[in-house]
């Protein structure tokens, strides 16, 4: 992981810990609700075909991709990604996540396709009072490697210093 202890968080200044992944600087210090969404609020688990679906489209994949390159039949993964198949077996998970780390979503495991699988349309907490689709977001950007999630952290967070400038300067002219 780069060196990012020399990196300001643009939000409040502070010099980030040595030691800080951009998952723990995302998540670490909770800068209070977000309006309208109360911190413990639940919500449903993504379905393991809503994963699927979104990491096929993050590499440009029709489902009939993802049947090539784990050697399954198209309709199979249909019923997989549409949840008529519920419960995949291990070894089709493994196939999905060397499927899609051979095609660069190197953070995709087969421990989290199983996750995934076994915790659908369960309750979760959303402890940071962060919408679901932020949710969604942070997890697409989780299934990429360290390097990329570390650009992607470096990108929002200029994108964000950027956004915040435009903002203020409009608030001043109007």
């Amino acid at each position: 992981m780069p060196d990012m202890s020399d990196y300001e968080d643009p939000i409040d200044g502070e010099v980030l810990p040595e030691d800080a992944s951009p998952f723990d600087i995302a998540f670490g210090q909770p800068r209070g609700p977000r309006p309208g969404i109360d911190v413990g609020e639940t919500y449903s688990a993504p379905s393991l075909g809503q994963i699927l679906t979104q990491y096929n489209e993050m590499l440009g994949w029709r489902q009939s991709d993802l049947a090539k390159a784990v050697g399954k039949d198209t309709a199979e993964i249909s019923r997989i990604v549409t949840g008529k198949h519920r419960r995949p077996q291990d070894a089709t998970l493994e196939l999905f996540a060397q499927a899609y780390q051979a095609a660069g979503l190197q953070g995709v495991t087969q421990e989290l396709l199983q996750a995934a699988r076994d915790n659908q349309d369960k309750p979760v907490t959303n402890p940071w009072g962060l919408p679901p689709h932020f949710l969604r977001l942070v997890q697409a950007v989780l299934a990429h490697d360290q390097e990329f999630q570390d650009a992607t952290y470096r990108k929002w967070s200029t994108d964000l210093r950027e956004t915040a400038m435009l903002v203020a300067r409009k608030r001043i002219d109007e």
